[in-house]
């Protein structure tokens, strides 16, 4: 038989002998029939913060990803109108956004609508959105507002559903290029816009 020394010869974390088949640790009766030292406390305390660390740059790195919960953007866009004579439209947008988590976003969408050059001032829409981002960096957003139009004084109901891609121009993901699309349905017509933006988050 071989002899074991009891100070140095034992199993080491993890092992069969130091995980029972029922799942918990060897009692110190146990220990001492079979001749096994039991983990320390601080050996498990150790261990905890070994994982713990192993675990924390993942949780850090999404949380970071919240770092800015406000986002403003400015941009341009050109639509034609599809259901109709194909008339083509102008806008100037301002928008706001609340990031509720790292998927959703709600906010107001502000447009000041032109001619097909941006030339006279046509009129004006507000649209209350929510967004979802389906896979990284590429939110789509919906909702529904209002559109003035001036030269008839009339306001319709308008329904809008979009995306854009974001592009993050610096390291901090503060300032972004916002190229993307939307569809508008106003008053039993359909708008197709293209639009550019730039963004800053705060």
């Amino acid at each position: 038989m071989i002899a074991r020394d009891p100070e140095t010869d034992y199993p080491q974390f993890g092992s069969p002998t130091f995980w029972p088949k029922y799942g918990y640790p060897l009692s110190r009766v146990q220990c001492r029939i079979l001749g096994v030292k039991r983990v320390s406390k601080n050996a498990r305390t150790a261990t905890l913060i070994l994982l713990l660390c192993i675990g924390a740059p993942a949780w850090c790195q999404e949380e970071s990803e919240l770092t800015y919960r406000h986002s403003v953007s400015l941009g341009a866009s050109v639509g034609t109108q599809i259901s109709a004579d194909g008339t083509r439209t102008a806008s100037e947008g301002l928008d706001y956004l609340y990031r509720l988590n790292r998927k959703w976003e709600i906010g107001v969408q502000s447009d000041f609508n032109y001619g097909p050059k941006f030339e006279g001032y046509e009129g004006s829409a507000i649209v209350p959105v929510a967004s979802y981002e389906i896979i990284d960096r590429l939110p789509v957003f919906f909702g529904a507002g209002v559109e003035h139009r001036r030269h008839t004084d009339e306001t319709n109901a308008l329904v809008r559903a979009g995306f854009e891609y974001v592009i993050f121009l610096d390291e901090k993901r503060r300032f972004t290029f916002l190229p993307g699309g939307f569809v508008d349905y106003i008053d039993g017509e359909v708008i197709v816009s293209g639009v550019l933006a730039i963004g800053v988050a705060f």
